[in-house]
C-alpha cells in the first residue's frame, strides 16, 4: 500500500496545504509550530476519522483539537493505491460525526467506488484505531507499545476468522468486574451484602417466634370488650326509648298549654275589639273618612275665623256704599291710578318754575327796554361832538393860514380836532349796534314768556280734567291736597271692597265644609257637641284603638291557625296531662353516662386493635423475613456458583490466550531482535516477550521492563518493537508507516543506527517521517 499525495483544506493550524509522497521516504522537514503533528494526524483521521468525541480534554478530543485556526471547510482528501487500484479519499468534517462528509472514489474512473466504507482503516488496516496508533503511526513521545487485543489478533491471522479474538481484553474486564461485584470481600460486592442480610434477617426471623399466642390473647380481649359494648348499647337503645316517650310528653304538654294559651288570648282579643266597635254608633268609619272629616272640620274652623275676621260693620256697609256711588262704575285701579296721579303730579310739580320764568322774562323785558332809551341818548351826544370837532379843525386851519408863527398851536389844534372828530365817529356806530341788539332780546325774551303761558294754560286745563272724574273742581293752590284725598278714598274703598269679597267667599266655602260635616254625622250617627274638629281627633283615637283591637284579633286567629298545622290537633283535644313520665333530664343524664362507658370501651378497643396491628406488622414482617431469608440462602447459593464460573472462565481465557500468543512471539521477537541489532549492536539476545506480549530485556542478571531504561533506550526500544509488529502483522501487503520526529531522545550512535534502520525498512515500507532538525532528517 502506497500514499501518493493529499491536500489539506483546512485541519487545525495548516490550510491549503498539498504534497505528493515518494513511494520509499518523504522527509518532511519544518521547524517547530509549523503543523508536523497535526499533519500527520491528519493521515490517520483520514482513514480512521476523528475520535474522542466524548472526552473533554483537548488533547484527545479530535474534532476540538483540530478545528481550523482560520475557519472554513474542515478536513480534505488523500490519493493511495491499494490492493491493485488508486483510490481519492475525501472526508469533511462538521459539528457532529453524523454530518461529516465521506467520499471515497477510483482515481483512474472517477467514479464513486463501494470497495471500502467510512470504516476504510480497519478494512484496509484489519486493525481499529487505537491499534494502527499503537503500531504503524508512531507519534512524538509516544513510541513504547501497549500490545492490544486487536494486534494480538490481527499477529495471530484470526481478525476475520473469530471476532471474539480480538476482543479478548474486553472480555478479561466484563469478567473481572463481574467478579468484583459478585465479590464476597468487598463491601459492595454482591455476595458480601447478601451474607450480611442474609445475618439480620436470621435475626428478625428468631424475634419473631411467641408472636402467635399475643395475636390470640390480645384477640381474646377484643371479643370481650365488644360483648360489653354490645351490653351497654342495649341499655342505650331503651334509654333512647324512655327519653322519646318523655320527650314526646314533654313535647304534648308544652303543645297543650300553648294551645290553651293561645285559645284564651283569642278570646281575649274578640272582647278587646267587641269593646272599640262600642265607640261607633253605627258603623266604624274608614281612615281615609276620618281624614276627610278632619280636614272638612278644621277648614270649616278657619273659614269661620276669616268670616269673622273680614265682616263689614253698618257703619262700613254705610261708608262702602257711599264710595261706590261717589266713584261711579269707572273706579280705576290702584296701580292705573298711581300711574296716573304722579304723571298730572310731575307735571303740575313745574308750575312755579314756569310762572317764576315767565316773571324773569317780563322784568327782563322792561330793563331792556329802558337800557334801549339810554343808549338813544348817547347817540345824540356823540353827534353833537362832531360839529365842535369841526369847528376846532377848520380854526386851526384858518389860523395857519393866516398866522404863520403860529403853525404850531394851529397843528396841534388841528390833529386834536380830527381826534374828537375820529371818536364821535366811533361811539355813533357802537350805539347803533347795541340798539339793535337791545331790539333782539326784548323780542326772543317776550316770545319766550308766551311760550311759558301757553304751556301754563295747558297744564292747568289737565290737573282741571283729571280732579273732574272725581268731583272736584281745579284750585291750584290745593291741587296736592285733592290728589292726596283721592288717594285715601281710593284706598278705603278697595279696602272695604276686599273685605266685603273675602267675607263671602269664606262663608260660601264655609257653608259647604258644614254641609260634609252633617253627612258624616248622619252617616256614623254621630253629632258634634264641642268642637268638631277636637272630637275628631278623639274619635280618630278610637278608630286607631280599634284597628289595633282588629289586628290583634287576626294575629290571634293567624297564631292558633298556623299552630294548627303544626300539631295533631285530635290527639290535644283529647290530651290528659300526667306525673308519671320520668323527667327528659334525668333520662338524658343516664344516657350521657352509657354513652361515656360506650367510649371508654371504644378506646380500649381500638387499644387492643392498634397492638393487634401492630403485632400482626410483626408477624407478616417475621414471615416476609422467613421467606426472603430463603429466598437470599437460595440467592447466595446462585452467586457463588455464578462467582466460581466466572473464576474458572477467567483461567480458561488467560491460558487460552497466553498459548495463542506464544505461538506468534516467535516470529515478533526474532524481527525484533534484528532491528534492535542494527540499533544496538551488542546484545541482540537480551531482548525477551511473555506470553502477554511484555517486553523485556536482560540486564545485570534480571530480565527487566523498558520502563526502567532510559527515555532514549526506551525509544528505540520501542521503536524497534513497533517494527517487529508491523512485519508480523502484515506478511502480504505491506503498509506505510507514519512517523512523527520519533529520534528525540536518542544520542548520535543510536540516531545513526535508527537511520541506517529507516533506509532498510524503507525498502519494504513507504516511510512518511516529520522532523524538525537537519541532523535526524
Amino acid at each position: 500500500m502506497k500514499l501518493l499525495s493529499c491536500h489539506i483544506d483546512n485541519f487545525g493550524c495548516l490550510s491549503d496545504y498539498n504534497l505528493n509522497f515518494d513511494g520509499k521516504k518523504t522527509v518532511i522537514l519544518e521547524e517547530n509550530g509549523w503543523g508536523k503533528s497535526t499533519f500527520a494526524a491528519f493521515l490517520r483521521v483520514m482513514f480512521y476519522g476523528l475520535t474522542g468525541a466524548k472526552k473533554k480534554s483537548l488533547s484527545d478530543n479530535d474534532r476540538k483539537r483540530f478545528l481550523p485556526w482560520q475557519g472554513g471547510v474542515y478536513g480534505g482528501s488523500l490519493t493511495f493505491y491499494a490492493k491493485g487500484k488508486t483510490y481519492t479519499l475525501t472526508r469533511h468534517f462538521k459539528e457532529k460525526d453524523s454530518t461529516d462528509f465521506f467520499e471515497l472514489r477510483d482515481a483512474e474512473t472517477n467514479l464513486p467506488s463501494r470497495d471500502f466504507s467510512e470504516n476504510i482503516g480497519e478494512e484496509l488496516f484489519g486493525i481499529d484505531s487505537e491499534s494502527f496508533a499503537r503500531t504503524v503511526f508512531v507519534g512524538q513521545d509516544d513510541i513504547p507499545v501497549d500490545v492490544t487485543s486487536g494486534i494480538n489478533a490481527k499477529l495471530g491471522n484470526l481478525a476475520e476468522e473469530s471476532g471474539d479474538m480480538n476482543r479478548f481484553t474486553d472480555a478479561m474486564d466484563i469478567i473481572k468486574g463481574e467478579l468484583n461485584a459478585l465479590s464476597s470481600s468487598r463491601k459492595t460486592g454482591e455476595i458480601y451484602k447478601l451474607t450480611d442480610k442474609i445475618a439480620a434477617l436470621e435475626t428478625e426471623e428468631r424475634s419473631g417466634y411467641g408472636l402467635e399466642k399475643e395475636m390470640e390473647t390480645v384477640s381474646q380481649k377484643i371479643t370481650e370488650a365488644n360483648g360489653k359494648k354490645l351490653e351497654l348499647k342495649a341499655k342505650k337503645a331503651d334509654c333512647e326509648k324512655r327519653e322519646t316517650e318523655a320527650n314526646d310528653q314533654e313535647r304534648l304538654q308544652s303543645a297543650y298549654s300553648m294551645l290553651n294559651n293561645l285559645k284564651g288570648d283569642l278570646e281575649k282579643k274578640k272582647a278587646e275589639l267587641q269593646n272599640a266597635k262600642r265607640a261607633f254608633p253605627n258603623e266604624v268609619p274608614t281612615e281615609d273618612e276620618l281624614q276627610k272629616a278632619y280636614q272638612a272640620a278644621d277648614a270649616y274652623k278657619t273659614l269661620a275665623d276669616e268670616v269673622k275676621r273680614s265682616i263689614l260693620s253698618e257703619e262700613e256697609e254705610a261708608r262702602l256704599s257711599g264710595l261706590m256711588a261717589a266713584f261711579g262704575t269707572e273706579i280705576p285701579d290702584e296701580g292705573t291710578f298711581r300711574t296716573k296721579s304722579r304723571e298730572i303730579q310731575s307735571a303740575f310739580s313745574k308750575r312755579n318754575e314756569i310762572l317764576h320764568e315767565i316773571d324773569r322774562a317780563e322784568e327782563r323785558i322792561e330793563d331792556a327796554e329802558k337800557n334801549e332809551a339810554g343808549e338813544t341818548k348817547k347817540k345824540i351826544g356823540a353827534e353833537l361832538l362832531l360839529i365842535p370837532a369841526l369847528c376846532l379843525i377848520a380854526g386851526a386851519v384858518a389860523v395857519g393860514l393866516f398866522l404863520r408863527d403860529f403853525w404850531v398851536y394851529a397843528l396841534i389844534a388841528g390833529v386834536a380836532g380830527v381826534i374828537l372828530l375820529i371818536l364821535a365817529l366811533v361811539l355813533t356806530g357802537k350805539h347803533k349796534k347795541l340798539a339793535q341788539e337791545f331790539s333782539e332780546d326784548v323780542t326772543r325774551l317776550t316770545n319766550a314768556r308766551d311760550a311759558s303761558g301757553a304751556e301754563l294754560d295747558a297744564l292747568d286745563r289737565n290737573a282741571a280734567a283729571f280732579l273732574d272724574r272725581f268731583g272736584l273742581s281745579y284750585d291750584p293752590g290745593a291741587f296736592y291736597s285733592d290728589c292726596s284725598y283721592i288717594a285715601d278714598e281710593l284706598s278705603a274703598y278697595r279696602t272695604l271692597k276686599s273685605r266685603k269679597t273675602a267675607a263671602d267667599e269664606a262663608s260660601s266655602k264655609s257653608d259647604g265644609h258644614r254641609k260634609l260635616l252633617h253627612e258624616f254625622c248622619q252617616k256614623y250617627g254621630f253629632m258634634f257637641i264641642g268642637d268638631p274638629e277636637q272630637e275628631l281627633v278623639t274619635l280618630r283615637e278610637k278608630r286607631i284603638d280599634y284597628a289595633h283591637a282588629e289586628k290583634d284579633l287576626s294575629d290571634a286567629e293567624k297564631s292558633l291557625s298556623d299552630f294548627a298545622k303544626d300539631q295533631d290537633m285530635e290527639k290535644l283535644e283529647f290530651f290528659v296531662p300526667s306525673d308519671t313520665i320520668p323527667r327528659v333530664e334525668d333520662v338524658r343524664e343516664e344516657k350521657e353516662q352509657l354513652n361515656g362507658q360506650i367510649e371508654d370501651i371504644d378506646k380500649e378497643i381500638r387499644h387492643y386493635e392498634d397492638e393487634l396491628e401492630s403485632l400482626q406488622e410483626r408477624f407478616d414482617e417475621w414471615e416476609r423475613a422467613s421467606g426472603e431469608l430463603e429466598e437470599k440462602k437460595e440467592e447466595k447459593e446462585r452467586l457463588q456458583k455464578k462467582n466460581d464460573l466466572l473464576k474458572k472462565t477467567q483461567a480458561a481465557l488467560q491460558k487460552a490466550n497466553e498459548a495463542l500468543t506464544t505461538r506468534f512471539a516467535k516470529p515478533v521477537l526474532d524481527a525484533l531482535k534484528e532491528y534492535y541489532g542494527m540499533v544496538e549492536k551488542n546484545h541482540p539476545d537480551d531482548c525477551r516477550l511473555d506470553a502477554h506480549s511484555t517486553l523485556t530485556v536482560m540486564a545485570f542478571g534480571e530480565q527487566r521492563e523498558i520502563g526502567t531504561f532510559s527515555k532514549g533506550c526506551q525509544d528505540y526500544l520501542g521503536l524497534c518493537y513497533r517494527f517487529a509488529l508491523v512485519h508480523a502483522m502484515y506478511a502480504d501487503e505491506k503498509p506505510f508507516i507514519i512517523l512523527d520526529d520519533p529520534f528525540t531522545n536518542l544520542d548520535s550512535e543510536r540516531l545513526s543506527g535508527a537511520k541506517a534502520l529507516l533506509e532498510k525498512l524503507s525498502d519494504e515500507y513507504q516511510i512518511v517521517y516529520f522532523t524538525c532538525h537537519e541532523s535526524r532528517e
